[in-house]
């Protein structure tokens, strides 16, 4: 894999991840979410995050 195809990686990576937590807190507003974030341990990587 080329220095490039992994900067591309990362960058994709690091802007998922900014997507989620921005969706996450969104819907925090919600209180059926915020009981199931509450429940829900592990919601995109079983055991890391």
């Amino acid at each position: 894999m080329s220095g490039y195809n992994v900067a591309i990686f990362i960058a994709a990576t690091g802007l998922q991840v900014m997507r989620i937590r921005s969706e996450e807190t969104f819907l925090m507003r919600y209180d059926e979410y915020a009981d199931y974030a509450r429940r829900t341990r592990w919601r995109l990587i079983p055991a890391v995050w």
